[in-house]
C-alpha cells in the first residue's frame, strides 16, 4: 500500500469553484461514530495516485480544510482517506473527490463527488466521578467493556489512567480542584480513539 501524506490548506472557495465547473453529485449525509473513520473510495479502474494533490481528494468543514492521509490500495482501485486528527462531535464534514483525479491512463473522472457526513460520539464513557482529597483527588471513569485504555489531560499534562478491569479506569492528580476541566480519552485495543470528552470537577459535597 502506497501512502501519501497531505496537509490540506487550499481555501474552500477555490475548491468549490473547481468542482462546480464540471458538476458533482451530492450523496446522502452519513453519521459515523468513529472519530477517526477512514473513508474508502472505490474506482472502476486503477487511479494515477502518484500525481494526486491535496486539492484532488480532501475533507473540509465550515472551519476549513482537514489534514488527511490518503493511501492507495495495492491494485490502485481504492483510495483510503484518514483524518490526521479526530473529527469533532456535531460538526458536518464533506469528503470531496474532484474531477482532477485521473485513471492510470490519464482519463479524468466524468464528474466530481461530495459526501457530507457528521461525527457523533458513541456512548462509550458511561460515568465520570471524583473522590476529593487534599493531596490528590482521584478521577474514576466507567466506560464500555471494549475500552482498553484511557487518558486524562489536565493543565497541559496527560496521564495514562490505571485500569481496574471491566472498562473502569482511575487517576489521582495533584492540585486538581473543583471547577477545573479535565479531558478524558478512551481507546480501543487497536489504539483507536473511541470517545473524547471534557468534564468539569464538581464541588466537594
Amino acid at each position: 500500500m502506497t501512502k501519501k501524506r497531505w496537509t490540506a490548506y487550499t481555501t474552500a472557495a477555490v475548491l468549490f469553484a473547481a468542482i462546480s465547473a464540471a458538476g458533482y453529485s451530492l450523496e446522502s449525509e452519513t453519521v459515523t461514530h468513529d472519530p477517526e473513520k477512514t473513508w474508502t473510495i472505490t474506482f472502476s479502474t486503477p487511479v494515477n495516485d502518484s500525481e494526486l494533490t491535496d486539492s484532488d481528494v480532501f475533507i473540509e468543514s465550515d472551519d476549513g480544510a482537514v489534514p488527511v492521509e490518503v493511501a492507495a490500495a495495492a491494485d490502485e482501485r481504492e483510495l483510503l482517506v484518514t483524518p490526521e486528527t479526530p473529527y469533532e462531535a456535531g460538526v458536518t464534514y464533506e469528503l470531496h473527490v474532484t474531477d482532477n483525479v485521473t485513471s492510470a491512463e490519464g482519463t479524468p473522472l466524468a464528474e466530481g463527488a461530495v459526501k457530507p457526513f457528521v461525527y457523533e460520539a458513541a456512548d462509550v464513557i458511561q460515568n465520570i466521578d471524583v473522590a476529593h482529597s487534599p493531596l490528590a483527588p482521584e478521577v474514576t471513569v466507567n466506560a464500555a467493556e471494549d475500552a482498553i485504555s484511557a487518558q486524562l489531560e489536565h493543565a497541559g499534562d496527560t496521564y495514562d489512567m490505571h485500569p481496574a478491569g471491566g472498562g473502569t479506569f482511575s487517576q489521582a492528580v495533584v492540585a486538581l480542584e473543583p471547577g477545573d476541566d479535565v479531558k478524558i480519552r478512551v481507546y480501543a485495543r487497536d489504539e483507536r480513539l473511541l470517545e473524547e470528552t471534557t468534564w468539569t470537577i464538581p464541588e466537594d459535597e
